[in-house]
């Protein structure tokens, strides 16, 4: 379990996702904080959201460190060399190392699948959503 120390969460949000992610394996992430990535090369001013993630549970990245189940094997990769460069960068921002922990997760686990990772947001107790990675409609590399 990743968790910035000021987040709070629920026992029954907790259990069921911990339950959730041990069902769907170890190349999966299952958080509370979705986000929805948008860019294209022609909007220089894209980036995320978390709105329309929450409302329409349209999303395609969690932020681990806002709680998230995720492989202690991701945080090898993530402190390996080949990222020392993107963490010092961040490291001098101060921000950033939940979009990299989620770019490293995905990348990782595209590479040895060839599909992208599954990743399920627990929205609220009565909410359990799939992410938009699940529906190749709704998403595609």
């Amino acid at each position: 379990m990743n968790i910035d120390d000021d987040e709070v969460i629920g026992c029954h949000r907790l259990t069921e996702a911990f339950r959730q992610w041990r069902k769907l394996g170890t190349d999966s992430m299952v958080g509370f904080e979705p986000r929805v990535i948008e860019w294209t090369p022609h909007y220089p001013g894209a980036g995320y959201s978390w709105k329309g993630a929450c409302e329409f549970c349209a999303y395609n990245t969690l932020w681990p460190t806002k709680g998230t189940f995720i492989h202690k094997a991701f945080y090898d990769i993530y402190w390996s060399d080949e990222f020392r460069n993107l963490r010092d960068e961040i490291d001098e921002r101060t921000t950033g190392e939940d979009m990299l922990m989620a770019f490293v997760h995905f990348n990782a686990v595209y590479q040895k699948t060839g599909k992208p990772p599954p990743m399920l947001a627990i929205i609220n107790d009565r909410n359990v959503q799939d992410s938009v990675y699940r529906n190749p409609n709704r998403y595609s590399l």
